[in-house]
């Protein structure tokens, strides 16, 4: 075997999932998906691991950007210290079948989902970023502080470099994309696909609410406080969404409810009537909640309306009496 088709070996066969977890790297499940693996050291590394189009397993560094490439460079940068040879013959054990059997852990042989660059680079940019529980900007929009903290939305919002809001888009795989709003300025990730941005589900969730934003769905929230899933499309929508809500929407009991709260004008009114033509196949409820006024969205009621600061959400209650004991 050639010296080439061997390193090229290396990164296709061997599993860098299982080899990082050889190396003391644990599974971060929660953060993980099938086009992305989350794995973190005792020391504190954080690396994100996948797989390419080509094949190839890769990974990158969570906190060093230099840190990044194939399972070559992921032993080079620990146990090769720039000596090829020495990862050679590191690998070559894996390859051969002569790996210590402990290190060779099933639990981590997982089936992940080559991914494009594109997705990649969200990827790479996103692991960066931090989830936040107050941002000046939503504040601006009338979004308390509390609300972020909230159990249903704790997570759901993230701070890159420049300050901006991240609201994350999730699809099947994982972590396709990212909205960013501050004020003046919204974007979308670059190389990024609009899927769904979604709040967490919480025991007994029954209730749908889609919004055309996701500062939209955070200000229904915020003046209703429905004990509800919130998930938002980033505005108009592309080919996958029908297919993203209906999967969203089978994550609800046969009796759930699935509440459109759209704009009030004629592109809410269009998405309405798009959106009936498939949840009426789901045997759920339907209920459209439009602003009261033509023209608005949700988050012009909410800065006209702002509720008052001593109203709390039925769970929060709950969960504060608890913390008291009582």
């Amino acid at each position: 075997m050639g010296y080439d088709s061997r390193l090229d070996t290396f990164k296709t066969d061997i599993n860098l999932v299982e080899y990082a977890g050889s190396c003391g790297y644990a599974l971060v499940k929660h953060e993980s998906s099938r086009s992305s693996v989350v794995m973190k050291a005792a020391d504190g590394d954080k690396v994100v691991i996948a797989k390419s189009a080509s094949g190839h397993w890769i990974y990158f560094s969570v906190h060093n950007g230099s840190d990044n490439g194939t399972i070559i460079d992921f032993v080079l940068n620990r146990k090769g210290r720039g000596n090829l040879g020495k990862v050679k013959g590191e690998l070559s054990a894996w390859v051969e079948g002569q790996a210590v059997p402990d290190h060779r852990q099933s639990s981590l042989r997982l089936e992940v989902v080559p991914s494009s660059k594109d997705r990649q680079r969200v990827l790479r940019a996103f692991s960066g970023m931090k989830p936040v529980s107050a941002h000046a900007y939503l504040q601006e929009r009338g979004i308390p502080p509390h609300v972020l903290s909230d159990p249903r939305l704790n997570g759901c919002v993230y701070l890159d470099a420049r300050r901006n809001a991240v609201f994350p888009h999730r699809d099947e795989e994982g972590l396709s994309g990212y909205e960013i709003k501050n004020r003046g300025f919204t974007g979308f990730a670059s190389g990024g696909e609009k899927a769904l941005w979604m709040s967490n589900v919480l025991p007994g969730d029954s209730v749908l609410v889609v919004a055309e934003s996701a500062i939209d769905a955070l200000s229904h929230y915020t003046l209703k406080g429905l004990n509800a899933v919130y998930t938002s499309t980033a505005g108009a929508w592309n080919p996958k969404t029908p297919a993203a809500l209906l999967a969203a929407i089978e994550m609800l009991p046969a009796d759930g409810k699935v509440v459109l709260a759209f704009d009030h004008d004629q592109q809410g009114l269009e998405y309405v009537e798009r959106a009936r033509e498939f949840i009426g196949t789901t045997g759920r409820q339907l209920v459209v909640d439009l602003p009261p006024v033509a023209g608005q969205d949700w988050n012009d009621v909410l800065k006209s309306h702002p509720p008052q600061p001593a109203v709390q959400h039925p769970h929060n209650r709950v969960q504060r009496a608890a913390g008291r004991g009582e």
